[in-house]
């Protein structure tokens, strides 16, 4: 289920709830994800290319790891510009962990990288490094 229109669950016409996207840009919680959008009663298509981002209904975003790596893998699949176009668009989107990180306008996370552009928030460091050790490893 890696590619291309992989469904899973109950077909729309079978009393489903309709298809839901999920773009897989190998960064994260896509089987996690997948799995719940099957609980809901949705059929599954995945999608990893960009032309596949436009003809989504409804997509999720969803992501794993670091803002700058997963930006990255965005950017080197061609999927940045579709990915702002289809939220541009006002069809239902829904990014999930890293994946509603990566609209931000960028992230101090990897060194000031810059992501979508589609939100305009700059998160920065709650704590100046090193991080408190309390936070880390509290002492009993």
């Amino acid at each position: 289920m890696r590619s291309g229109a992989a469904t899973a669950s109950a077909a729309a016409d079978d009393g489903g709830k309709g298809e839901v996207t999920l773009l897989d840009y190998g960064a994260g919680n896509v089987r996690s994800v997948r799995n719940a959008i099957i609980k809901l009663g949705f059929t599954v298509r995945t999608v990893t290319k960009p032309e596949e981002v436009a003809s989504a209904s409804r997509l999720i975003f969803p992501g794993v790891g670091a803002f700058g790596s997963a930006m990255d893998i965005l950017r080197s699949r061609g999927l940045i510009d579709p990915l702002r176009e289809y939220v541009a668009s006002g069809k239902p989107f829904m990014g999930v962990c890293l994946g509603l990180q990566l609209l931000f306008d960028g992230s101090e996370e990897s060194g000031g990288i810059e992501g979508l552009g589609v939100i305009p928030v700059y998160p920065v460091a709650l704590y100046p490094e090193p991080y408190p050790r309390a936070l880390i490893n509290p002492k009993p």
